[in-house]
């Protein structure tokens, strides 16, 4: 289910299938997300899991917005709330394969889970993997925009900064520049205390950073992030 992929500096760790999750249990809609270390730094993190109790700030961990995943329409590529639909409604498909290249190394991630919402989008993630450098590119394959929803999770003693179309993220040594799509119409960054919360399981006490960009997807509208390396300690 889990695969652990290690090239140069990097480490990115992420979801490979789904195929023996059920509705009827507590599992992350995570598939599209990945948690990305670069000289053992961790640069993208995760909310952790999350709690059956609503008393708790955790208790929607679950869902994409938690992790470094995509919402279309603001919809995850599952229902939040699965228990409430059939079987049909619910199940998708998952392909995930991994190529390597000369110069880096592709993963590439595929649902049709958004296929409710069009059954044209075939919603895929590219993650390509350079020497100091990820780009993230995600694809849709209908010709219908829609409008999408980026989020990314930096480690708590991280700091961010915004600069025209790029973002600059500075974790212990590790400064890293975050070019984003220039389809992207708005910027957020840490609005929602919630998202910005660690899981109870993981007992940290401070707050972690998040960005969400918003933007529009269709087969001639990819969606490109790249995350680059500048300096690091």
């Amino acid at each position: 289910m889990w695969k652990n992929i290690e090239y140069k500096n990097w480490r990115i760790l992420f979801k490979s299938d789904e195929s023996k999750m059920t509705p009827f249990n507590h599992n992350h809609l995570d598939y599209y997300s990945f948690i990305l270390i670069y000289k053992d730094k961790i640069i993208l993190t995760d909310s952790g899991g999350s709690s059956y109790d609503s008393k708790l700030k955790d208790t929607d961990a679950r869902l994409p917005e938690y992790h470094n995943s995509i919402k279309i329409m603001n919809l995850g590529y599952k229902p939040a709330n699965s228990r409430y639909f059939t079987k049909n409604y619910i199940d998708c498909k998952f392909k995930t394969t991994v190529n390597k290249n000369a110069n880096h190394i592709e993963i590439k991630l595929m649902s049709t889970g958004f296929n409710r919402i069009d059954n044209k989008i075939n919603l895929t993630r590219l993650i390509k993997i350079f020497d100091s450098m990820i780009i993230v590119e995600d694809r849709s394959f209908s010709n219908k925009i829609y409008p999408i929803e980026h989020y990314f999770h930096f480690p708590m003693e991280s700091t961010i900064k915004q600069s025209n179309n790029n973002l600059h993220m500075e974790s212990e040594g590790n400064l890293l520049n975050i070019s984003y799509d220039e389809n992207s119409r708005h910027i957020e960054i840490n609005k929602n205390k919630f998202l910005r919360y660690y899981s109870e399981q993981y007992n940290q006490p401070g707050l972690k950073n998040y960005i969400k960009i918003f933007s529009s997807i269709s087969l001639s509208k990819p969606i490109i992030h790249k995350f680059e390396i500048q300096k690091n300690g």
